[in-house]
């Protein structure tokens, strides 16, 4: 019964979600050129303060490995803003996909979608699975520190024996292609032990089609790292890869192997990105950032990298002279990040269903009686069991937490008393409950602005706790004293039909951090003063906490719109959906003569929609209300109704009310996202602007 629940949950998170995925694509906007400002320092000690728990774990290694080599790569990023940019995607090709994971490893943004095919279930990894996975301090011990060894070729560790040792029941087993490696390896200077782990990674062990040769005319071609190997299900993807291959001429195992190590070497070894790790969670700007990862499953460092330790192991060869490049993070949290729970952890409201249901302080029917609930007692639930007969852990009107039978409780409305957007004063914890006891959803971050829909239901810890919730749907709990109310004025628009790049610094040249699409609003934390490269670049915050700077000629304020703009040309009034009648009057004062419906009525005052006249100076427009395409003044279900179906062919909108639904400015015609604009007006992410 639970899982029957837990599945509408989600099928509810994913049904309001999904026009994030629509505007996840990322947008070439301004020119991208690398700047570094990396550095690698060998290891002597680290500023506790700045990096907690660091040096403790490198000693205990040093300890017992005194050949082992540690270098300290300073990436110069902050934490929080690495996690929020790695957690990006959605919809179309996100960066870090999980296999066969539950609850809280899984995105709730993207829910239950499959990517790439479902034989191994892969679903876009949730930002806590990318902290767990990414923190430095997880990865620091015996078993998965080879993420961090940098690839270089040792002669007395990296041989043709070694190689056959690792390769004997693989598909890689023959000498000829063990020789074939090696030289190839040693050629380049990298580690062909990586390699091997890298290539079983992609073909198995006992290979796969592209290590087999797919047959093209007559001659088979073989892609053993499966370059270019990329699209929505085996087929595409085989052919994809299997086009690589021929562009490539890789017509044997060995000419495969070969040209995928020099692939490797120019493309991510050569550089920077010279460890597992790095090839995964693209963090040395030398190279960009975020943008050249070699593979999407977030296990794949972790597998490839045992699967060499386990190696030298093998041949004993285990405390050779191995360097590991070790990344750091400015404002690292104190606490290593915490592994994800196979449980559902987000809140809801509950209500008991049956008189005399005890609330537990444990999830065991033996443990002791909290309370004694009655029907129709609502409470918060903030984690959930994927047993059939399992427990939720919920927070009593007191801020306790207790435990309930999920049977002996039903999901309702969620309890809400307010929909205002604030200002987060300060980098704080959003929390799945009120309390600092309730597990982390997110960091936000100082001037990230989200939506409060509860306002100071729970005392705990000694202050008041407001129910928020984000642009991309995830709710949670902060203290009330962490936020304020916004500041209309600080809110840009962005205006550009292609999009923008948010940049890590001012400047063409920087790294671009992601696109932002046409119509995003973005918090202004820093207005610039000079121009860089031609532009105005202004520092700002998007609403899920990624900070950047914009070029200023591609956004607007917010709060300078006028709401309502004149066509002369086209003797049109385009107006956003909140313009009524009386807007329009206040607008334009005594210019305005008269303003009659679509059938004749004058209006007066109130709603007023698509296919309207107004006279304005002895002129009369038509009135194209933005997203109202059936003329009835009210943006909702309908239009989304009649959109689709003039995407499809099936019905198309004329005139004034096909103008209605194309939101961008130069659209030729209403595209999916112009759609998208007009589902996010629905759900109170984004208004429509003009």
């Amino acid at each position: 019964m639970l899982e029957n629940r837990a599945f509408l949950i989600k099928k509810k998170v994913i049904a309001s979600l999904i026009i994030i995925f629509i505007l996840s694509y990322s947008f070439m906007g301004l020119v991208n050129i690398s700047s570094a400002s990396s550095s690698r320092v060998n290891y002597t000690s680290l500023d506790e303060n700045k990096y907690p728990g660091y040096n403790k774990l490198i000693n205990e290694l040093k300890s017992k490995h005194s050949n082992w080599k540690f270098v300290i790569l300073y990436t110069g990023l902050d934490w929080n803003q690495v996690i929020k940019s790695e957690n990006s995607g959605h919809g179309t090709s996100p960066k870090n996909l999980v296999s066969n994971k539950k609850g809280e490893w899984n995105c709730s943004i993207c829910g239950d979608r499959y990517y790439d095919n479902e034989e191994h279930a892969w679903k876009c990894a949730s930002e806590k699975t990318i902290a767990y996975k990414m923190d430095p301090r997880n990865i620091i011990n015996e078993t998965d520190i080879f993420q961090f060894e940098q690839s270089k070729f040792i002669d007395s560790v990296h041989t043709i024996d070694g190689v056959m040792t690792m390769t004997a029941n693989t598909f890689l087993k023959e000498r000829s292609t063990a020789e074939a490696l090696v030289e190839a390896c040693k050629k380049a200077n990298i580690n062909p032990y990586q390699v091997i782990s890298r290539l079983i990674q992609e073909q198995g062990t006992k290979g796969s089609t592209m290590s087999r040769g797919k047959e093209v005319n007559g001659q088979k071609y073989y892609n053993v790292f499966n370059v270019g190997a990329t699209g929505n299900g085996s087929a595409q993807i085989i052919q994809n890869a299997t086009n690589y291959a021929v562009n490539q001429g890789w017509t044997s195992l060995e000419k495969s192997i070969i040209g995928g190590i020099d692939f490797l070497k120019s493309k991510y070894i050569g550089k920077m990105q010279d460890t597992i790790y790095l090839q995964k969670f693209d963090v040395d700007d030398n190279n960009g950032l975020y943008s050249n990862q070699y593979m999407q499953n977030i296990d794949a460092p972790v597998n490839e990298a045992n699967r060499v330790r386990n190696a030298y192991t093998k041949l004993n060869k285990l405390n050779s002279s191995f360097t590991f490049l070790i990344p750091v993070y400015e404002n690292m949290p104190k606490t290593v990040s915490e592994q994800p729970s196979s449980a559902e952890v987000y809140p809801i409201n509950v209500e008991i269903r049956y008189n005399g249901t005890n609330i537990r302080s444990t999830p065991s029917l033996s443990a002791s009686i909290v309370k004694t609930a009655n029907a129709g007692e609502v409470l918060l639930s903030v984690e959930r069991s994927m047993e059939a007969e399992g427990w939720d852990k919920v927070v009593l009107s007191d801020g306790r937490i207790a435990y309930v039978v999920a049977t002996h409780i039903k999901q309702i409305d969620d309890v809400l008393n307010c929909n205002e957007q604030i200002t987060i004063k300060s980098n704080t914890i959003l929390r799945v409950g009120p309390g600092n006891a309730h597990r982390q959803v997110t960091n936000l971050v100082k001037d990230q602005i989200v939506t409060k829909i509860a306002s100071a239901q729970y005392l705990v810890d000694g202050v008041y706790w407001d129910r928020v919730k984000l642009s991309d749907g995830r709710q949670g709990f902060i203290p009330s004293t962490t936020s304020s109310n916004i500041d209309t004025s600080d809110v840009v628009m962005v205006t550009s039909s292609n999009g923008i790049n948010l940049r890590q610094a001012p400047g063409t040249s920087s790294n671009k951090i992601r696109g932002i699409a046409y119509g995003v609003n973005l918090t202004r934390i820093e207005k610039a003063t000079t121009k860089i490269d031609g532009y105005y670049w202004d520092k700002v915050i998007t609403q899920d906490g990624v900070v950047g700077y914009v070029a200023r000629d591609y956004i607007r304020e917010v709060a300078q719109q006028n709401h309502m703009k004149k066509d002369d040309n086209k003797m049109q009034l385009k107006i956003e959906p909140s313009v009524s009648a009386e807007k329009i009057k206040n607008e334009y004062g005594d210019k305005v003569t008269q303003i009659k419906k679509q059938d004749g009525t004058v209006i007066t005052s109130g709603t007023i929609g698509t296919g309207a006249k107004v006279t304005i100076e002895g002129k009369t427009y038509t009135v194209v209300k933005l997203g109202d395409v059936n003329g009835d003044g009210i943006v909702d279900i309908i239009d989304m109704a009649l959109i689709k179906r003039h995407l499809t062919g099936k019905q198309l909108l004329k005139d004034e009310y096909k103008n209605a639904g194309k939101i961008t400015t130069d659209s030729e015609d209403i595209d999916i996202i112009d759609m998208a604009l007009i589902k996010r007006q629905l759900m109170g992410v984004q208004d429509i602007t003009l």
